[in-house]
């Protein structure tokens, strides 16, 4: 069931939130009538936005988000909420002493480095992310638990590159992945494998090879 509350003058606020229910800055929001006009549009900080003056009586709104804010996953669907005449705002979402709330968790991007052939993990790769411009933004040392990535932006291209391989293993290529905005958790995956998997059998006078 929604919330409601009862006002003669609309009084209605906008709070971008973290999980935790923290003020979250760098959200670009737009609230639209029921048309599809845009009344008005704002980025999130660490105070409420305003919203009551903008709106009328008998009308239907909602927000849209229109950029996430950095390392945080989409809000997903737009938040809808109604004016009755009488400036009563009713919504089903989050909507508390004249105050909506619109929620944001961070992002759940995680690295497995694993065997090729056993799948399972390998630890002791040393391993990075670059985004577009090439900049490292992440950088650590593979365990059997997956690494999950810090300062990454929904939206965005990264590169994983291995930069040392665990002993016994080969470097595998980069991989090129985008940050996806879903609140989902999102896997990626990078296989070694064993530098003997690369070798050929060679005669048994031509050197190291394997038999």
């Amino acid at each position: 069931t929604g919330s409601v509350f009862t006002n003669h003058q609309i009084s209605l606020f906008a709070l971008k939130t973290d999980e935790k229910g923290n003020a979250l800055p760098g959200a670009q929001l737009s609230l639209r009538d029921s048309h599809g006009n845009e009344v008005y549009s704002w980025t999130s900080s660490e105070v409420r936005e305003e919203l009551g003056s903008k709106l009328k009586a008998s009308e239907s709104y909602s927000i849209t988000e229109i950029k996430i804010p950095d390392g945080y996953a989409s809000h997903g669907t737009a938040v809808e909420f109604s004016v009755l005449q009488d400036g009563t705002v009713i919504s089903d979402a989050d909507l508390s002493g004249h105050v909506l709330k619109i929620e944001n968790v961070p992002l759940d991007i995680r690295v497995e480095k694993l065997d090729s052939f056993t799948k399972k993990p390998l630890s002791g790769a040393v391993l990075k992310i670059i985004d577009e411009t090439g900049k490292v933004i992440d950088r650590w040392i593979s365990t059997e638990e997956a690494h999950r990535l810090q300062s990454v932006s929904a939206g965005k291209t990264y590169t994983l590159i291995e930069e040392k391989a665990p002993d016994q293993y080969q470097i595998s290529a980069p991989i090129t992945f985008t940050a996806a905005s879903s609140d989902q958790t999102q896997i990626i995956t990078m296989y070694d494998k064993k530098k003997s998997e690369f070798l050929t059998a060679l005669p048994k006078t031509g050197g190291d090879g394997y038999p």
